[in-house]
């Protein structure tokens, strides 16, 4: 039974993907499940997932699995964003607990940071991934030395 269920999530898991398919979309859904908004994750995993065909199924656990990365980078990226783009109103160091308990006017410095937290992402992220699935193309075609 246990064989069973195995080889059941492993044909889901790869549905006749080739492994640089399955790599690729690995490494679209760690950059994406990195990005800094809090609301959107999942279903830009789903649109993009559609868009290329990819398996939507590692696409979307890979997403949950780097949730925890994602909430742990958020205030690094926003303060990176903050020193690449310093135009725009200055973000409080206490950002997030300022917003929480804040009035109106907390929306729009929110959304600033938001701005530049992405334009942030933009700029590491994809190139982090683009690098990372290059090293793991070199592993893929790497040749098993001779016993």
């Amino acid at each position: 039974m246990i064989q069973f269920a195995t080889r059941r999530l492993k044909n889901i898991l790869s549905s006749g993907l080739a492994p640089r398919a399955l790599l690729a979309t690995i490494c679209i859904g760690g950059a994406l499940a990195l990005l800094p908004i809090m609301w959107g994750t999942t279903l830009l995993c789903a649109a993009v997932g559609h868009r290329f065909r990819l398996n939507h199924v590692v696409l979307q656990s890979v997403n949950y699995l780097i949730y925890p990365v994602q909430l742990a980078l958020i205030i690094p990226y926003y303060r990176l964003g903050a020193r690449l783009f310093p135009w725009g109103p200055p973000l409080p160091a206490e950002i997030m607990t300022v917003a929480f308990h804040g009035d109106g006017s907390m929306v729009k410095l929110l959304a600033w940071g938001t701005l530049k937290a992405v334009a942030a992402w933009l700029v590491t992220t994809p190139l982090l991934a683009l690098l990372l699935h290059q090293f793991g193309l070199m592993i893929l075609n790497r040749k098993p030395s001779p016993a």
